[in-house]
């Protein structure tokens, strides 16, 4: 899709899933280069991204709304720590189901600054 300039090999791969099956195999078939001006870096882009692509499916089982709903809070949350605005953060700690990310969230909202940039480098 080219409304996609991050997550479209996601949205493609899901829109395959739906009609085909797939398998596993277990050794890389691929690579990629990173450089400083990867659009994957760009969180907010990646965000906005997944929101309009989530909001434009109808078709997606219970368990995938709620894991996507949460990845997107997780990401949004992140951000706002990036920001300076850990309260605002940690405020939305109540709305995931104990899990992964509010586990992931709640370590990273106590790291001081310094070793949150050395973080961000490895993404998140």
């Amino acid at each position: 899709d080219k409304n996609y300039s991050i997550i479209g090999d996601f949205d493609l791969i899901y829109r395959l899933s739906l009609t085909w099956k797939f398998v596993y195999i277990k050794k890389p078939l691929g690579s990629y280069r990173i450089h400083k001006n990867n659009l994957s870096k760009n969180n907010i882009l990646f965000i906005d991204e997944l929101q309009r692509w989530y909001s434009m499916q109808q078709d997606l089982l219970p368990k995938e709304k709620k894991y996507i709903s949460e990845k997107i809070l997780y990401l949004k949350s992140i951000e706002l720590i990036y920001e300076g605005k850990r309260l605002e953060s940690f405020g939305k700690l109540s709305k995931f189901s104990f899990g992964y990310y509010q586990l992931k969230l709640l370590i990273i909202l106590f790291l001081p600054l310094f070793l949150l940039k050395i973080v961000k480098k490895y993404k998140y």
